[in-house]
C-alpha cells in the first residue's frame, strides 16, 4: 500500500496492494490457512476423527488407507489451481481437476483424497459410516465429510461427469 502511495504522490503509476497481505502473494481474500500443508491438524476435527476411525476400520479387515492429499494451504490450492489452468487453457475445464482456494473443501479442511485404489473402494463402500463420501464420480480418490451422511448412513450420489469426462 506504501509503494502503491509512493508512486502516486511522486507522479508515478503505482500497483495499489489494497485488502488483506494474502491477497498481496495471489492468495483469495477469503482464504484462511487452518494449518500445515497436509497436515491431518489442518482437518476439522469431526472430519479428521471420521478419517482416524475408517483407518482404524479397514486396517481390522486388512485394508490400508493412505491419506494423498488433506487439508490444502491457500497458496498451495491456488498453485494446484494455476497448473490446471495452464495445462487445460481455461478456468472451466481447470475447475473439472482443481478449484480456486476459495471455492475448495481441502482448504475447509473436510476434503480428502485417498489411495490405493482398492482402499478408496473399502471408503466407498463404507464411508457413510463415518460420514465419508466420493462427490465427484471421475475422482475415483477424492472424498468429503459430512456429519448429515454419517448421521443417515448413506451418502448422495457423486456429481455425474463433466461432459468429455469418463466417470472413475
Amino acid at each position: 500500500m506504501l509503494i502503491a502511495l509512493a508512486g502516486v504522490l511522486l507522479g508515478g503509476t503505482g500497483v495499489a496492494v489494497l485488502g488483506a497481505p494474502s491477497e498481496a502473494n495471489g492468495e483469495a481474500a477469503a482464504c484462511t490457512d487452518r494449518g500445515d500443508l497436509d497436515d491431518l491438524g489442518g482437518l476439522t476435527e469431526p472430519t479428521r476423527q471420521a478419517w482416524l476411525a475408517a483407518v482404524d476400520d479397514a486396517a481390522a479387515e486388512g485394508v490400508e488407507l493412505s491419506l494423498t492429499s488433506g487439508y490444502r494451504t491457500c497458496g498451495h490450492q491456488q498453485r494446484l489451481f494455476d497448473e490446471k489452468v495452464d495445462e487445460y487453457g481455461s478456468v472451466t475445464e481447470a475447475s473439472v481437476w482443481a478449484l480456486p482456494p476459495d471455492e475448495s473443501n481441502h482448504v475447509l479442511g473436510v476434503a480428502l483424497d485417498v489411495g490405493p485404489a482398492p482402499a478408496a473402494d473399502w471408503l466407498r463402500s463404507n464411508g457413510s459410516r463415518y460420514g465419508l463420501c466420493q462427490t465427484m464420480s471421475w475422482e475415483w480418490w477424492h472424498f468429503e465429510f459430512d456429519p448429515a451422511w454419517k448421521r443417515s448412513g448413506s451418502c448422495p450420489d457423486p456429481a455425474p461427469a463433466p461432459p468429455g469426462q469418463s466417470p472413475g
